[in-house]
């Protein structure tokens, strides 16, 4: 594990440089090697680890994040549960500062019930996807963005060229900017979308926005195609009108957040208003 192909009883394993060249000089001297301990180092308690099995144990569970997949919810939905204790995982790895945790697959309906998720069933899906639309929880823009460009694309099939949404999805902020009107929130990105590659506009728009419509099972990514496509039960079910409706609700959602943005800007003080004391 460690890359060493020797071994000497007290020698030192790892060390800085100049400690191993003196221990290698002190050998060469028939000097018996010193070991060396952390006086701070101290055993507060022990706990076995199977570093050749752990995998292998969890073969048959599945993650946190694929739970919130198959069960359709939002991200840190399930984190939020576990961490508040309403549901306890059946494994749990911590490896430095992060925490893995995981559930035998069977425990998915009880988790489901234990949260209050609604049943992944076909005839829900439509009614899940049109409320998640109105909802529309955005930190940023790229979520209605996203829909829309797809919309403005997608075939009767109900799928996309992902380079063509990637387009029109850069196209919209390019526009903004061009327009002289605010692009996105302030250090959103360290590149803005507007300024970015091709390649940059299609990791954002997959990494965020696609990101949480594909973990609810609302859209799918056919990498090997290049397509993004509707999930087809939820493609099935759109009538020409839900379509519309869709599109009224993306454009609503934007024109809102621009609206906060503009007037969380206008409430900043200019340097006659700055705040000051007197000293």
């Amino acid at each position: 594990m460690l890359n060493k192909n020797a071994y000497r009883t007290g020698g030192l394993l790892l060390a800085p440089p100049a400690l191993l060249t003196a221990e290698e000089a002190a050998l060469a001297r028939d000097e018996r090697p010193t070991m060396v301990l952390e006086i701070g180092l101290w055993a507060r308690d022990y706990v076995p680890v199977d570093i050749f099995n752990w995998q292998q144990e969890l073969a048959a569970m599945i993650t946190l994040t694929d739970l919130e997949r198959e069960l359709g919810v939002g991200n840190g939905r399930m984190r939020n549960a576990v961490e508040r204790g309403e549901i306890k995982p059946d494994h749990v790895v911590e490896l430095g500062e992060r925490t893995y945790t995981y559930f035998h697959q069977e425990r998915v309906e009880e988790v489901r019930i234990a949260i209050g998720a609604p049943k992944m069933e076909e005839y829900t899906i439509r009614d899940r996807f049109l409320e998640f639309i109105e909802r529309m929880d955005m930190a940023h823009s790229y979520k209605p963005v996203m829909l829309l460009a797809l919309l403005d694309t997608v075939d009767t099939h109900g799928r996309a060229q992902v380079v063509e949404v990637a387009r029109r999805f850069q196209t919209f902020y390019k526009d903004r900017q061009a327009a002289g009107q605010v692009v996105e929130r302030p250090g959103s990105r360290k590149v803005p979308v507007n300024e970015m590659d091709e390649a940059g506009v299609r990791r954002l728009m997959l990494e965020m926005p696609y990101e949480k419509f594909e973990r609810r099972r609302f859209l799918k990514y056919d990498s090997d195609l290049a397509y993004i496509r509707f999930e087809p039960r939820l493609w099935r079910q759109f009538a020409a009108a839900d379509l519309q409706q869709i599109g009224d609700l993306c454009a609503r959602s934007i024109h809102a957040y621009y609206q906060r943005l503009q007037a969380t800007d206008e409430e900043k003080p200019t340097d006659d208003q700055t705040p000051h004391r007197n000293g």
